[in-house]
């Protein structure tokens, strides 16, 4: 998920909870590249 024991590190929680936790979340990589990709249109179209 790309930040090590955010959810998994969590005493107590199967992986039903897990995932319910997470919900519709971006994870960081996943966020990281959605602005690149929207500054770089952003850039070509100045």
């Amino acid at each position: 998920m790309g930040v090590p024991g955010h959810v998994t590190g969590v005493p107590g929680l199967d992986r039903a909870q897990q995932l319910h936790k997470i919900g519709n979340g971006a994870m960081p990589q996943q966020a990281y590249v959605a602005y690149e990709h929207i500054f770089n249109l952003m850039k070509e179209a100045v």
